[in-house]
């Protein structure tokens, strides 16, 4: 990967390559830091079809929150053809400016909420078009043909035959989280809600120079979408609360669309868990993927 990555990178941005070094793994991409003759970069590799487009649907409006002045994120690096990413057959490659700063989630819970709320305001000024959150779960009948797939599974691998087992017993239960989702998402659909640009996981995405000097990174799936797909990470957090409501004062959650939300980001999870269990990976791999597993979604009691 490697030297077809310098040469991928070379060929189509004005860089010189010196060297590339493994950044950490992500959820959703390999990363590495580039190092340069102009400095280093950040690169991003994709090859989950599942990610993919909402990643590329992103880029624009984050390079405009750039072009705007805004400068608590990373933003990505124009090819030598002025876009914004390259395909490689399948696989989804994307240059960011480098950030010097160290992921954490030691930030101060007043000034994020400022900075989110910072973000949100900018939603009219931007001049491109985006997404827009529509209460639609468009993997339905991925999670429906993942969940029949594991269940009725003949893989003798150990990781799969844990997960046949769980989902055996647990799976009247998943459903019927699943029956309320999208109860929920049909009681949204029916609102009208007031549309902010949003990050979708901006808490455990930041990086930190200081408390108060940190940067909000993986903008892989920006919506036009209610406040609350930014916030609900952090609702019964005061501090936070304060910091956004200090920028955006006449703010009041809801919590229909909050449990959208919780539950959206639970089955996304769960599909991609699932596929890394069932897909050709080390048994590591997938007993950490297994482990790390939740069968119910988190915070769904959350009173704001």
């Amino acid at each position: 990967m490697k030297l077809n990555l310098k040469k991928i990178i070379e060929a189509n941005y004005d860089l010189n390559v010196i060297s590339i070094s493994d950044a950490p793994r992500q959820f959703v991409a390999q990363t590495f830091v580039i190092e340069t003759k102009k400095g280093n970069v950040f690169c991003k590799v994709v090859d989950k079809k599942l990610f993919i487009p909402g990643l590329i649907a992103s880029l624009p409006a984050l390079y405009n929150i750039h072009e705007l002045g805004f400068k608590r994120i990373n933003h990505p690096i124009l090819t030598s053809s002025q876009k914004l990413y390259l395909m490689h057959g399948d696989t989804l490659i994307v240059l960011f400016n480098y950030i010097d700063a160290t992921q954490s989630y030691t930030y101060d819970d007043f000034v994020f909420g400022e900075v989110l709320a910072k973000i949100h305001d900018l939603t009219d000024r931007l001049t491109v078009s985006v997404s827009k959150e529509s209460f639609e779960f468009k993997h339905k009948g991925v999670f429906e043909n993942e969940m029949t797939n594991i269940v009725n599974s003949n893989d003798k691998d150990e990781v799969v035959v844990d997960l046949k087992s769980l989902l055996s017993k647990k799976q009247n239960e998943i459903l019927k989280f699943f029956d309320n989702f999208l109860r929920i998402a049909e009681k949204c659909r029916k609102q009208k809600w007031h549309m902010v640009i949003t990050h979708g996981d901006a808490p455990g995405n930041i990086l930190v120079k200081s408390p108060k000097d940190f940067y909000i990174i993986d903008w892989d799936d920006i919506l036009l979408a209610p406040a609350e797909r930014d916030l609900w990470f952090l609702a019964e957090k005061e501090k936070f609360m304060d910091g956004y409501k200090s920028i955006s004062p006449k703010f009041q959650m809801n919590k229909d669309v909050v449990n959208y939300y919780i539950y959206s980001r639970y089955f996304n999870d769960l599909i991609e868990y699932w596929r890394e269990i069932a897909g050709e990976h080390s048994l590591s791999h997938k007993g950490k993927n297994f482990q790390q597993m939740n069968v119910k979604p988190q915070f769904l009691d959350t009173n704001f």
